[in-house]
This record gives C-alpha cells, structure tokens and sequence, in this order.
C-alpha cells in the first residue's frame, strides 16, 4: 500500500513546490514593476488607514519599496504623528515593514518585522 502511494506524494510535493516557486517569482516581478513604481499613489490610503488603526492623525512624507534580502520591504519615510489639537506627539525618521514569504499560507499579508527608526517623542503641553 506505501509504495503505491510514495510516487502520488513525490508528485504531489514536487507540483507543489513548482507552483510556490512560480508565486515568488510572480510576486518578485509584480513588486519590482508594479507595485514599486507606483507605491505613492497609495500614500494618501496608508495614511487614512493607519490614522483609523491607531486613532491619531499621521502624516507620510514619502514611501520607498526595497527588497531586504529575500524579503520585499516598504518604508514609510518621516512619520509624524498629531493628537486631537493637532500638536505633533510623536515623529519618526522611518518605519519599514518586511513582507514574510510564509502569506500565501495564512492567505493575507502578513510581515516578518517592523522596524521604527530615530523616534522623537515630543511633550504634550496642556
């Protein structure tokens, strides 16, 4: 009974493996000609949904796409955070999220690591 079973699983596993191979090579090409060169007509996007997720009006200056290591990564370049008086509470030089490989399986984004460069915490004044 194994052995009749062993060549289905072999062939299984190497379709699989083919079929994940062409979605990182179709997802490299996307991110490198699509996504990439066009990433800044999302910032007014990010910024109302990040503003939503954490409950503060933020303002982006800039978005870059790069790849770290094998990984593709997008950075939110001078971040600045405003409370309800529209003061500056919190400003960061850049915050860069690395996409993990293993989103095909949980079937949405999900990231390896966040990374927040130079904060600068401002004193609220009441």
């Amino acid at each position: 009974m194994k052995q009749k079973l062993l060549p289905y699983i072999k062939k299984i596993g190497i379709a699989f493996a083919i079929a994940y191979t062409l979605f990182i090579i179709i997802s490299g090409v996307t991110f490198q000609f699509y996504i990439k060169p066009n990433l800044n007509n999302y910032k007014s996007k990010i910024e109302v949904l990040v503003s939503q997720a954490t409950g503060q009006r933020i303002k982006i200056n800039s978005l870059e796409a790069r790849w770290d290591f094998i990984n593709p990564e997008i950075a939110l370049n001078e971040v600045v955070f405003f409370d309800n008086q529209n003061n500056i509470t919190l400003e960061l030089k850049e915050i860069s999220a690395d996409f993990s490989w293993l989103s095909p399986f949980y079937l949405s984004p999900t990231l390896s690591e966040i990374r927040l460069q130079t904060p600068n915490s401002l004193p609220i004044i009441s």
